[in-house]
């Protein structure tokens, strides 16, 4: 409220009185009458108060609405406001109570400082403790101070303080909750992209040199004379190599790249079997219960992924309990609201499918619960996780335009919460059964490959399959193998292709040359207009490195049969 002070009574006294003595002496000078003279003396004197004092009850009127005008454009302010003048309060609104919480006889008009200083001293949250300490540093400084301060329900509020020209200084106060909270998921955005980024470039490459490695060793698998000799050493390399692809396939899932092959998953139907599936993997060691819902909404996921997500959160439940306890998980439907939204910026209101893992185990403090998302980030001994489980399901739910929750407090076990945006389409689909051995004889294939040593062996393993093989380490020369090719019957190129021409700008001229040509695309890094959001678009067949010679045969065998759309 502002103070206001009763000054035009006092003058309009003054004026009032003035006027009166005034009358008196024109009432005491000599005139023709002297009664006459006195009554047009008091006239005058009355006729100059009463005007005076419609004067300043006009200016006292305009002053008041002025003012109440002036205090309900500070209370209408989000801001806090308060003024002092001499070491004195002299005005504020109600938003610097509320903000504050302080209580409702916490501020008088004129109250000193110092004294709203003690009383603050006696809270356990004394956010204005230090108010006239503040208000000497804006003096001195000559600019104005800001100081942030947190509040017993943990939201986050900022007092600046700034001085007057004359004795005095002004207080406001802003809640920068939002804002903050806002500006930490930017951040946390910002660098999950650029480790996105990292990975996704380390996985491509990596998955050129895995297909070299197994494609290779399958060959070297089929003869039987090192097979006999080296067949345990094969075994051994192969199987490392699996492990390596598998990383791989982590890091994309992470940096939101791999490509995932949806649809419409019932969940009252499959979590059961996936909670048997994780009773074996977690041991008898874990009680594991599980609270269903028949009516739960479906969502269009990735079902393999979806099992892979909720293994690995259950993995690490069991790892945060080694002597033994209970995972307990749930599923539900819920509503996030606006609310919700507003708390966490990457997720959108609406009906969410939940599903809950929730252990006894030790629980995480605040900062490793940050950072449990980060790629190779693990508080496992060294040797005992690679740290990309907890990455692998982050990336997967977000992809899938999920969002995913971590709940723990130490000693208090740890609740992992996956949301799937709810799929209004009832109707689940079911994967295409593999179509029939293709019509085609020897067939001829473009297979399109800049790094030199995978389209080698690639044009080596399709020639042992028995197919016609033309290669090209560019857009370019494809095109003009395909020009003086009477006819190319799949195209086998990778999507990241180097050089003027694009693989979609491949695609579409291989199209126009051969009508017929059916497409085949490859990759460790799809981040093109073949994935849309982790999507294959619905024309396009892909095959994902690194692969095996029979996953090849396939996948060539698959899309050489296919009939065209």
């Amino acid at each position: 409220m502002i103070v206001r002070r009763p000054y035009a009574p006092v003058i309009a006294l003054g004026l009032g009185a003035a006027a009166l003595v005034a009358a008196v002496m024109i009432a005491a000078a000599t005139t023709p009458s002297w009664l006459d003279g006195r009554l047009f003396a008091f006239a005058i004197a009355l006729t100059i108060a009463a005007g005076a004092g419609a004067a300043l009850f006009l200016t006292e009127r305009r002053r008041s609405a002025a003012e109440i005008i002036l205090q309900n454009t500070i209370d209408s302010l989000g801001h806090g406001i308060a003024i002092f003048a001499v070491g004195r309060l002299v005005g504020w609104n109600q938003s610097f109570v509320e903000l504050l919480a302080l209580a409702p006889d916490a501020l008088a008009a004129g109250r000193p400082a110092a004294e709203i200083e003690g009383s603050e001293n006696a809270r356990a949250n004394a956010l204005l403790a230090d108010l006239s300490a503040q208000a000497q540093r804006a003096r001195q400084s000559g600019q104005p101070i800001v100081v942030e301060r947190p509040r017993p329900d943990g939201s986050l509020i900022a007092l600046r303080y700034t001085a007057h020209a004359a004795d005095g200084f002004t207080i406001a106060v802003t809640d920068i909750t939002a804002s903050r909270r806002a500006d930490d998921y930017l951040r946390h955005a910002q660098k999950m992209e650029a480790l996105g980024q990292m990975t996704g470039g380390i996985a491509h490459d990596f998955n050129n040199l895995l297909t070299v490695v197994i494609l290779n060793l399958d060959y070297l698998a089929n003869d039987p004379s090192i097979v006999d000799k080296q067949g345990r050493r094969l075994r051994l390399a192969l199987d490392a190599a699996f492990r390596g692809s598998k990383v791989v396939r982590q890091l994309l899932a992470f940096a939101r790249k791999q490509a995932l092959e949806p649809e419409i998953v019932v969940f009252a139907e499959i979590m059961p079997g996936l909670v048997e599936l994780v009773r074996r993997a977690v041991g008898d060691a874990v009680e594991v219960a599980y609270v269903g819902n028949p009516d739960a909404w479906h969502a269009v996921l990735d079902p393999l992924q979806l099992e892979a997500a909720i293994l690995n959160v259950a993995l690490n439940a069991a790892a945060a309990m080694p002597n033994g306890g209970k995972l307990t998980i749930e599923l539900a439907n819920v509503l996030l609201d606006d609310a919700y939204a507003a708390r966490h910026p990457e997720m959108t209101p609406g009906q969410y499918v939940l599903v809950a893992l929730s252990d006894t185990g030790a629980g995480m403090p605040a900062d490793i619960v940050a950072r449990a998302f980060d790629p190779f980030f693990t508080t496992r001994p060294a040797g005992q996780g690679s740290g990309l489980g907890l990455s692998m399901v982050y990336g997967f739910v977000t992809q899938s335009g999920g969002h995913i929750k971590i709940y723990s407090e130490p000693g208090h076990g740890t609740t992992v919460k996956l949301y799937f945006k709810r799929s209004l389409d009832d109707a689940a689909t079911q994967p295409a059964s593999r179509p029939a051995a293709p019509a085609v004889v020897s067939p001829t294939i473009l297979v399109v490959e800049d790094d030199d040593n995978l389209r080698a062996t690639v044009t080596a393993t399709l020639k042992e399959l028995g197919y016609t093989v033309l290669n090209a380490p560019n857009g370019s020369a494809a095109l003009m193998l395909l020009e003086s090719s009477d006819r190319v019957d799949l195209l086998f190129s990778d999507v990241v292709m180097p050089g003027p021409v694009s693989s979609g700008a491949l695609v579409q001229t291989a199209r126009d040359l051969q009508p017929t040509i059916k497409i085949l695309f490859t990759s460790g890094y799809t981040q093109n207009a073949i994935v849309h959001h982790g999507r294959l678009a619905s024309d396009a067949a892909f095959l994902s490195k690194p692969y095996r010679k029979t996953q090849l045969a396939d996948k060539i065998r698959d899309v050489l049969a296919a009939k065209p759309a």
